[in-house]
Parts: C-alpha cells; sequence; structure tokens
C-alpha cells in the first residue's frame, strides 16, 4: 500500500511560486508519516515545492490545507477522483466545515488525526473507509512521535543560514485559553495547555539535528503558555545549542527572567501578536489582556536580549479609522520594532469574529482563496473596503521605507548587540522593502 499526503499551495500563490522560495517546511505531512506503520510506503507533496503528481500510484490520497489553500486541495481532490483514488481530508478548515469538505472528499477527519490515523489506514485497506473520522477526545501528546521530515524534499526550500536544508518546524504544546474572536487555534486546539513530555521534545530536536541542522522554528501558538514548562524547556535548547523562533503573547513582559533566558539559549527572533492599540478594537475582539503602555519596555528588554521582534497587526477593525492605524505604525516605529506582519481581519469558519461578520452581513467575498490576511473581503465600519486595502499596502511600505528603515536599524542600542546585528537587521528589513517595490508580500511563504 502506498499514501500520498498533500500540502496544497493557494491558487494565488501558485503563480508567484518560482519566484518566492519556502523557507519552512509544513509540520503535519511529517507528523503523518511518523505516525504510518513502517511497512505502509508513504510519500510527501509539499506543494510551495513541489509539483503534485496526478499520475501517482498511490492507493490513498491525504490532503490538508488551512482555509486560504482549502480551494485548492479540493481541485487536487476532484483530479485523484475522477483517476478512482479515495481521497481523505483534514485540517482546521475541514473541522470547522465538515459538511463543505464531504463534497469534495470520500471521507474527512476533524480534529486531530493522531489517535484514529492508523485505523483510518486499516479502515481502508479493509474497504470500509468511513466517511468521516472524529477523534472523542485531543490527542495525548506523551506518546513519542518522530516527524520524517526525511521525506520531504528539503533541499528545494530556502536553505537556512550556514546550513544546507531550511529551518525546521517542532511543536511542544498545544492549546490555548485565551480564545479571541478571530483565531481558531482555541476551537482546534482546546483551551487547555497540553505539553509534550520534555524528554520527547529532546529526542525530537536530537533526529532535526541527525539531519544537519541545529534551527528550528517552534510552531506553538504561544511558546510561554505555561511558563514553568518554557523555562525547562530552555535548558534542553541551550544544552542542545540550537537557536530558535517562536511565537509569544504580550504577558511575557510579566516574565522578564524568561525573555533574559530566551536570549541566552540562542532565540533569535520572536512573533508577538500585537494586533492593535485602540482599547475599543481589543475588546472586541477579546484580547483586552494586550496592554499598550507596555509595549516599549518589552520591546528594550527583547532587543536588549539580542532577540528580533516581528510584531503581527490587524488593519481594519471596527474602531479602525486611517489616522488610528497611520499612528499605530507611528508609535512602532518610534519604539524602534524589528519588523511588522500586517493582517487585514481573516474571517474563518468556526470564529466568532465570522459569525459576527455573517449576522452583520458585512462579508463581501466569500472565495476561500482570498481569506489570506491580505486581501479584504469584508465592509469595514469607518472607511470603504477599497481604501483599506489600498492602505494595507501603503502601511507596509511606510515601515519597510529608507527612513524609516534607517531610524529603527542604525541605533546605537542595535551598535551596541555588535555590528553584525545591526547588519543582519538592516539586511532582512531591505529584503522586505525589496520584496514590497517588487508587488511581493513580505512575509509570505
Amino acid at each position: 500500500m502506498k499514501i500520498l499526503l498533500i500540502h496544497p499551495l493557494r491558487r494565488g500563490r501558485i503563480i508567484k511560486k518560482n519566484m518566492i522560495k519556502s523557507y519552512i517546511p509544513p509540520l503535519t505531512l511529517p507528523t503523518l508519516a511518523g505516525l504510518t506503520p513502517k511497512h505502509i510506503d508513504i510519500e510527501l507533496c509539499d506543494e510551495s515545492v513541489d509539483d503534485v503528481d496526478f499520475n501517482s500510484d498511490a492507493d490513498l490520497i491525504g490532503i490538508t490545507g488551512n482555509s486560504s489553500q482549502i480551494n485548492r486541495g479540493y481541485e487536487i481532490a476532484a483530479a485523484f477522483r475522477n483517476k478512482g483514488k479515495k481521497v481523505v481530508m483534514g485540517g482546521i478548515h475541514v473541522s470547522a466545515l465538515p459538511e463543505e469538505a464531504k463534497k469534495h472528499a470520500d471521507s474527512v477527519v476533524i480534529g486531530e488525526a493522531e489517535d484514529i490515523w492508523e485505523s483510518i489506514i486499516q479502515d481502508f485497506q479493509h474497504n470500509q473507509l468511513k466517511d468521516t473520522y472524529k477523534s472523542g477526545n485531543y490527542c495525548d501528546l506523551k506518546k513519542l512521535i518522530i516527524p520524517r521530515y526525511d521525506l520531504l524534499k528539503l533541499d528545494r526550500y530556502r536553505k537556512s543560514t550556514g546550513t544546507n536544508i531550511p529551518r525546521l518546524p517542532i511543536q511542544a504544546t498545544r492549546g490555548c485559553p485565551f480564545n479571541c474572536h478571530f483565531c481558531s487555534v482555541t476551537k482546534f486546539w482546546g483551551p487547555k495547555i497540553r505539553k509534550k513530555p520534555l524528554e520527547n521534545v529532546e529526542k525530537e530536536l536530537q533526529n532535526i539535528e541527525s539531519l544537519g541542522t541545529n534551527r528550528v522554528f517552534f510552531t506553538d501558538d504561544n511558546f510561554i503558555a505555561d511558563v514553568n514548562y518554557t523555562r525547562e524547556l530552555l535548558k534542553i535548547i541551550k544544552k542542545k545549542g540550537f537557536t530558535f523562533f517562536c511565537q509569544v503573547s504580550t504577558n511575557i513582559i510579566h516574565h522578564e527572567d524568561i525573555i533574559a533566558e530566551m536570549g541566552k539559549a540562542r532565540c533569535t527572533g520572536v512573533l508577538i501578536g500585537v494586533e492593535t492599540l485602540l482599547e475599543e478594537n481589543l475588546a472586541d475582539i477579546n484580547k483586552q489582556f494586550n496592554k499598550a503602555a507596555d509595549y516599549e519596555k518589552m520591546f528594550s528588554l527583547f532587543n536588549r536580549a539580542n532577540i528580533q521582534v516581528t510584531t503581527s497587526l490587524i488593519m481594519g477593525l471596527d474602531s479602525d479609522t486611517i489616522k488610528t492605524m497611520k499612528d499605530t505604525i507611528q508609535t512602532l516605529k518610534k519604539f524602534k520594532v524589528s519588523y511588522i506582519q500586517l493582517l487585514v481581519p481573516m474571517l474563518l469558519p468556526g470564529t466568532q469574529m465570522r459569525d459576527k461578520y455573517l449576522i452583520e452581513k458585512r462579508i463581501k467575498d466569500y472565495n476561500w482563496d482570498n481569506q489570506n490576511g491580505t486581501t479584504v473581503t469584508f465592509e469595514p465600519k469607518n472607511l470603504s473596503a477599497q481604501d483599506l486595502q489600498n492602505y494595507y499596502w501603503e502601511l507596509y511600505s511606510d515601515f519597510y521605507s529608507f527612513q524609516s528603515i534607517c531610524k529603527r536599524v542604525l541605533t546605537i542600542s542595535n551598535l551596541e548587540l555588535g555590528l553584525k546585528t545591526m547588519l543582519v537587521r538592516l539586511k532582512t528589513n531591505l529584503y522586505f522593502k525589496i520584496r514590497l517595490n517588487n508587488g511581493l508580500h513580505p512575509y509570505e511563504n
């Protein structure tokens, strides 16, 4: 038996495939491969670097993807089903809209696949594939699963500095108690923090090291979800000599020791979901724990630890105007933030934000391709959709203007961290500027 697992590329991204080299492989495919019994032949296809082989001799096709990728996933599923292949689909989007996905697949997986993947394979082998699989509980992360990164074409990704392969993804925890209204994480992963045993994380790191790299990205939605666990994890990372970047919540400001320890453990960068500086917006999206008054100190602490910060912002929330969005960018420039990632609201299935916009009849574009964080698909409250779309790109260009880059990067505090550090930040900012100048998104992978 042979299984082909596919991670599709968003349809609008396919035409730019050769212009943008992906730098982090997906984690789902190698994880499922790690769960697959050894006697079964398995092939992985990440469409960001691979072409889908529609003439594959695989018996079973598995497809996953987020909302902006799902239409492409449905296209791929249709092509294989027309050839008589059985198709299983899963992931966050499919879990939120299983009835939609059933129109395109022979079987759908709702929720996490770890506890049911082998059952799916066995049912297929006995010609008893069910139309729906759903795990009764959130999976137990105590089970050791070694992702099969070796099945990916690692040489096709953008190489991480100092290695011949990309930075690899790894996950230590799942779940989020915050339940922000724009986010689907809590619904899919659950409201409680689940943690892998630290010895298992160390074994995963050893496996990554054996592939020829010590550079990882922790995909955990909040690297500091359990601060005591984080402290112990940092000891392992430091001992193994890895460099990493991760995502953290703004309440890291209450744990200054962790910021310092992250720096010592060679954390090179963090992504922080600031989202907005307006209290009214924070209330609307249920993220009141973000406190703008803390940010200047927080950014300073990260800089002191030589950790670059990418600030994630949502532009076009209900209290936003052109002035408030411009003021937000100016404030972050004043704080000497290394980088920003701008998003417009993504109205994802299963989120409270999408439900609200549906009730208010404000969604104007139902094409899943466009729920990508850069395309305005709704009517904003205080400006037109077209004005928001235009201003979104203007804000990006403003932050990554040459003048802004010089003021944020060529500073005494950055120079005190070393000329190499300053040059790395300068090079990265200029890279984002060049991409924008060429009509490419700064962060599109």
